[in-house]
């Protein structure tokens, strides 16, 4: 898999294209990016075209800093009133650019403005709130990693690069995390070790009162808890004593995890911690690769990313190195951009749903399934469906694996929009299904949508696997029989590593159903249906169908791409080092004179144009035309003062040819001359021979002797 990533920024970037450039070259190697860099000064006209996407995955994002929305450069800080007006025309921009490029993430770092200049916090604030829903927005750059130090005023003032080495690599740790994120699949279960990861210390040698739960510890708990809040499932995995472990959680008073509340399966005990992950994920019935592995020790870490390749495994730092801001440097975490956004009531109950279910694994015997009361509602989705509903529809269709019809169909379910547009037509139709039995309230977990022509279409067929084996994949599809008009059902499944379930099923059924078949055709299997044959399956369904499900076996596929750790400040700084050590230092201090830094940029810029193509100018490039020379592709300002029209090595050029064609003692080189003159569009005037602007002294000085 491969992203392409368009890059702008409304400040001078070069430092930010060195670091990020540096970042996947050492940090991501795994990882094929097309990095494309918008020049300086030009992002609006960019972001008002229409960018086809050259691979599957594409985002476009932009740095910005609302002070240079209101202000073109930092030499006109002030020069004229704040106006939300410039603001709305962003906004207005970053919409249109959504709607013409709908395929693309457009992702919105907010970048921070002068320390001293707090109506741009203001401002700030107004962009967060008017920025459209569609935008990504991230807003914690100064925050994430404590940087104090992130401003430079001479640079700001000089070039327009307003930030320093430290903070341009961190605006580089963030962009690439976010252009990473197009490589993030949906985590549901973090496996947790405990002494020194939930707490400092080790409660089988210390005891309650050695171990500690330190600041730092509480802000990892509580990022647990919400996310935990959010749908995530927590299991203990632990190389300890079980009534210690429990000690601790019902007795430490810093202890915010409660084992009732929050945990949904453990491992106490000292079998290698991978065969524990692959027992819980047989028993929660979820994949390895939706697993988070914590763990504070090094080769416990090693021995499950070894054992359990698909599972993503996390080391813990120690105290001091673990802090406040820990959990929210973890990229491996990061939601994909195709993830619903809205916590829905499923969500926040999924521990408490989880935990009956493992409870009726073990009262309910296949002779009994049938008293569990189950009770199934099924409605169809019309104009007046709730967005509650909506939103968890997108998410099941996100978030679904192994009783998933078509999984990269289902995942463009991705907004209201989407399933508003498909309703509108009179031959679709979607259903969802509520679950009830005498243990609770499984919620809304199952989805169908269909189109009723010359046949039935079933293009959308999906479960939660909380309820699988319970028939009501059966009493779906008998809805969908019984309201169709058609003879023929149709169902195309595409088989994926872990869509196991959904296969086992309709096998199953296309032997039983009579006047029923299926055919394969490279990955997908089309199964077809005669109406009547699914009119009373739910009636004759079995009590219990045996299925063979992936998550029972160790998974083979390669562990995610695209992640990369910086945990701190320091690891930042220390993963960077290398390329600062590289290039030249070009500023001392900043209080050094100002005309020696411009020098001293020019020389630079001497040395770098010739392997690189520069993002910023000291010119505004939207006041600039080309030279005027045939085939020069260089720019120059159209205001310039050179007597010819041209950049300076063309320049140059035509004042030696004209001193040639006036001077020279060789016919042949004086008749050359005259012919680049002539070439090049130039009146040959004696008494304008030399330009006021690109005049070099010596070189005039010797054309004028005699």
């Amino acid at each position: 898999m491969s992203v392409t990533a368009l890059i702008g920024a409304t400040f001078a970037y070069d430092a930010v294209n060195a670091s990020l450039s540096y970042l996947f070259d050492h940090a991501l190697s795994s990882v094929t990016a097309e990095l494309q860099w918008m020049p300086y000064g030009n992002w609006r006209k960019v972001l008002s075209s229409v960018h086809p996407l050259r691979t599957h995955q594409a985002v476009t994002i932009m740095l910005l800093r609302s002070v240079d929305l209101q202000f073109d450069h930092p030499e006109l800080y002030n020069a004229t009133e704040r106006s939300n007006s410039r603001l709305d025309e962003c906004i207005k921009l970053f919409d249109q650019y959504q709607k013409l490029n709908s395929n693309r993430t457009l992702i919105v770092i907010l970048c921070p403005s002068p320390p001293d200049d707090q109506e741009s916090v203001l401002d700030d604030e107004y962009l967060c709130q008017k920025l459209p829903k569609a935008v990504s927005l991230i807003s914690n750059t100064t925050k994430l990693y404590q940087v104090a130090n992130y401003y430079s005023q001479t640079k700001d003032m000089a070039m327009h690069s307003p930030y320093t080495d430290v903070f341009n690599d961190v605006l580089a740790v963030v962009a690439a995390r976010q252009i990473c994120r197009v490589f993030r699949t949906i985590k549901k279960v973090f496996v947790l070790d405990c002494d020194n990861t939930l707490w400092s210390g080790a409660i089988a040698e210390v005891g309650i009162e050695g171990i500690q739960i330190t600041p730092a510890h509480q802000a990892f708990q509580q990022f647990l808890i919400h996310q935990n809040e959010k749908g995530i499932l927590l299991c203990l995995c632990s190389k300890n004593i079980t009534q210690d472990v429990h000690t601790v959680f019902e007795k430490h008073p810093d202890m915010l995890l409660s084992l009732e509340k929050h945990i949904v399966l453990e491992r106490i005990n000292h079998e290698p911690k991978s065969k524990n992950i692959q027992e819980m994920a047989n028993e929660l019935g979820l994949g390895l690769n939706s697993f988070v592995f914590f763990d504070d020790n090094i080769v416990e870490c090693i021995h499950v990313q070894k054992q359990c390749p698909s599972v993503t495994v996390i080391q813990i730092p120690l105290i001091p190195q673990l802090n406040l801001q820990f959990a929210d440097t973890l990229w491996a975490i990061d939601p994909s951009f195709s993830a619903a956004k809205t916590v829905t009531t499923e969500d926040s109950q999924r521990t408490k749903m989880y935990k009956k279910q493992l409870q009726v694994r073990k009262e309910v015997s296949n002779d009994v399934l049938a008293s569990l009361g189950m009770h199934i509602d099924i409605k169809v989705v019309n104009q007046c469906t709730s967005d509650a509903i909506l939103d968890r529809i997108i998410q099941l269709c996100q978030r679904t694996n192994q009783f998933n019809l078509r999984t990269s169909d289902s995942r463009q379910w991705c907004t209201k929009e989407k399933i508003h547009e498909y309703i509108e037509q009179p031959q679709n139709s979607i259903l969802y299904t509520f679950v009830t039995d005498r243990f609770g309230h499984y919620g809304l977990v199952g989805v169908a949508a269909w189109s009723d022509n010359i046949f039935v279409d079933i293009s959308l067929f999906l479960l939660s696997c909380r309820v699988l084996n319970r028939n009501v994949e059966h009493a779906m599809l008998q809805y969908i029989a019984d309201h169709s008009s058609t003879h023929k059902v149709q169902l195309v499944l595409e088989s994926t590593i872990r869509n196991v379930p959904i296969k086992t099923f309709l096998n199953q059924l296309v032997v039983s159903a009579l006047g029923s078949q299926s055919f394969k055709m490279m990955s997908q299997t089309t199964f077809e249906f005669h109406r009547n044959s699914l009119c009373n399956i739910y009636q004759d369904s079995p009590a219990l169908i045996s299925t063979t499900t992936i998550a029972k076996t160790r998974e083979k596929s390669n562990s995610e791409k695209g992640i990369a750790n910086f945990p701190n400040y320091e690891s930042v700084e220390s993963f960077f080092a290398p390329l600062h050590k590289q290039a030249s230092e070009l500023v001392d201090s900043e209080s050094m004179n100002l005309a020696k830094f411009r020098r001293q940029q020019r020389e630079a810029l001497k040395q770098k144009i010739v392997s690189d193509m520069p993002i910023w100018t000291t010119n505004n490039i939207t006041e600039r035309k080309s030279c005027s020379q045939p085939n020069c592709k260089q720019e120059i300002p159209l205001s310039t003062q050179c007597s010819f029209k041209r950049c300076r090595t063309c320049c140059y050029q035509v004042q030696k040819s004209m001193h040639r064609a006036f001077h020279s003692q060789h016919p042949k080189a004086k008749e050359a001359a005259m012919k680049y003159l002539h070439l090049s569009g130039i009146l040959i005037d004696e008494n304008e021979q030399y330009c006021q602007m690109h005049a070099n002294p010596r070189r005039t000085g010797k054309a004028n002797s005699p």
